[in-house]
């Protein structure tokens, strides 16, 4: 090889041995200088010295360029060497970065290609297939096979290939970290950081990764990606479906799930879709997870609202027609001279109207704020642990804060059960306070002795087994039946205190009549019974009736203490001939 040097004679060659041993001996000369610094023979060569520093600068530059286009290892091995030798590793990487690095990429790294492959993931490819192409010959001289020697100091792939990479990244293709459309940021992304996780993959050692990481043009490229952004159009889009779903909150649910209100729907779709590929990145998995944690706040406060009485139905209501006095122009458009009837009254109209929800509306709510706990207890276990690589403690502490907010959720549809309970004791009690119009049926009205329960019984019954048939699917068990339980018991509490104050007066007025007519035979007895048996009777029947339907409801009377007190009014008020045993009523 015949390498020139400026500043030489003319055909003045040096073979790359000889570049070697001057290196050596170059390196030698600088190291008594070090210590012979500040003598006057210094300042004298120090011109000579840096002549050399040129001259074999130049040919190890010939010398590493040839090696690299006719890959031999051999020169290769002795320019490296020298480098190493004068301690000029960095030159060396730098001059690989501009021989080689950057003609090859700026071909693949520019926007022109990648609207023409219609995406980065092309690029990406090229860019990785560099190192087959260019850094083998150098890998197989920096660490040879067995029994040779290996060349320590460089990283071709970190200092050389990573950097130029990354700056043409930034010149020359900003278009892939353009965050204004979340669907194509997601897209570049997700190729990018593949792209990273293959280029560490080609790290020749565990130590070369971490020069990696720890380089600047990493942290460079990393913070290139503008996840803030991102994140923010994410929210906005999810926050905005929402706040929609709770403005027209009673609209039914169309779509294929379990859920009664398209809003209960909305909260688990806005969830999942914070989780859903195509969406969610492992970077930003704090701020999903907190973005779930205040969807569920949001519907909990919704919730808090609907139990405080502040959520109102917009309903429309039609308003009926009203007359309008006839005019003269009425008359003249009527062709006999009267008034058609379209003229003599306003058309329909409709109006705008506001009410509280409904026992069955908050039913709807109950069962399927239910249904929602349920279902993201399901998403956590099956997406979003998956989806947040952390231990078996972490994911521990992630069940533990959704169980919380589900606490608090739970809390408000209890208070709610309160509410549908309450609107049906209301209706219930209604019918069971007809027990006091049972006198005024029987005192002084020769009806026959009662031989079956009265039609309010029937009736109360009738409105408890409708409400269990028609809730049987939207609520859960146990749910259902605890409303069902409250809501037996504060009748039976309002029917004994209203039972007891019949008897009460019925006693009075028989001691009245007692009193009044010293012990005559009573005008009123029919059957040997007079008519305050009879109510008593009547009583018994109904209490009697009322007991039998609501165990076959599957509810336990006897651990409700104002049934006990009930049947032991209604014993106490009979006559000893027609007293009941105590299984007659419980039975």
């Amino acid at each position: 090889m015949s390498l020139s040097s400026r500043g030489d004679r003319p055909g003045t060659t040096l073979e790359s041995h000889l570049v070697e041993r001057i290196s050596t001996e170059f390196n030698q000369l600088q190291f008594y200088v070090s210590k012979c610094k500040g003598l006057p023979l210094v300042d004298t060569v120090k011109p000579r010295i840096n002549r050399i520093t040129q001259v074999l600068q130049q040919n190890l530059e010939g010398m590493f360029t040839e090696g690299l286009t006719t890959s031999n290892d051999e020169m290769l091995t002795r320019c490296l060497r020298t480098y190493v030798t004068i301690d000029k590793i960095a030159d060396a990487e730098s001059l690989f970065r501009r021989v080689e690095v950057k003609p090859y990429m700026e071909e693949y790294i520019n926007e022109s290609y990648i609207r023409q492959k219609g995406g980065s993931f092309a690029m990406y490819s090229k860019i990785l297939e560099f190192q087959k192409l260019k850094c083998d010959p150098l890998l197989a001289v920096i660490k040879p096979k067995s029994g040779q020697e290996p060349v320590k100091g460089y990283d071709f792939m970190v200092n050389a290939v990573w950097p130029e990479v990354v700056d043409l990244l930034e010149t020359k293709a900003m278009s892939i970290f353009a965050a204004g459309n979340p669907e194509n940021f997601y897209k570049e992304y997700t190729d990018g950081m593949e792209f990273l996780s293959s280029f560490e993959l080609q790290c020749a050692t565990i130590q070369s990764v971490k020069r990696l990481r720890a380089h600047p043009s990493y942290g460079k490229f990393i913070n290139k990606w503008s996840l803030p952004v991102y994140f923010q159009i994410r929210l906005q889009d999810i926050a905005g479906t929402m706040e929609k779903c709770f403005l027209t909150p009673w609209t039914a649910n169309t779509e294929n799930s379990v859920y009664s209100l398209s809003l209960s729907h909305t909260v688990q779709s806005c969830i999942e879709k914070c989780w859903r590929k195509g969406v969610f990145l492992p970077s930003l998995a704090h701020r999903f997870w907190k973005l779930t944690l205040q969807i569920l706040a949001r519907y909990r406060t919704w919730l808090s609202a609907l139990c405080n009485g502040e959520v109102e139905i917009e309903c429309v209501v039609d308003k009926p027609a009203l007359p309008r006095p006839s005019s003269r122009v009425d008359m003249l458009k009527s062709t006999d001279g009267r008034a058609s009837p379209q003229s003599r009254s306003e058309s329909p109209s409709s109006v705008t109207e506001f009410r509280k929800p409904n026992s069955d509306e908050l039913v709807q709510v109950i069962g399927d704020g239910y249904q929602l706990i349920t279902s993201i207890t399901s998403i956590l276990q099956t997406t979003i642990q998956p989806s947040i690589p952390v231990s078996d403690s972490q994911n521990a502490q992630l069940s533990s804060v959704l169980e919380e907010s589900f606490s608090l959720i739970r809390d408000q549809l209890v208070s709610l059960q309160g509410l549908v309970a309450e609107e049906t004791v209301g209706r219930v009690s209604a019918l069971m306070k007809h027990v006091s119009d049972i006198p005024r049926l029987y005192r002084r009205t020769n009806k026959e002795v009662p031989t079956k329960s009265s039609g309010y019984t029937n009736q109360a019954i009738q409105m408890l087994g409708t409400f269990k048939e028609q809730h049987d699917s939207s609520l859960p068990d146990v749910v259902r039946t605890q409303i069902l339980t409250s809501v037996i018991t504060s009748v039976i509490e309002q029917y004994e205190e209203t039972t007891c104050e019949v008897l009460l007066s019925v006693k009075k007025m028989e001691d009245s009549l007692k009193r009044l007519k010293r012990g005559k035979t009573s005008a009123s007895l029919v059957g040997n019974m007079s008519d305050d048996d009879k109510i008593r009777t009547q009583i018994l029947l109904d209490v009697q009736h009322f007991s039998q339907q609501v165990r076959e409801l599957g509810m336990d009377l006897e651990s409700i203490p104002s049934y006990s007190k009930l049947v032991a009014d209604v014993e106490q008020s009979l006559p000893a001939r027609e007293s009941p045993s105590p299984t007659t009523l419980q039975s």
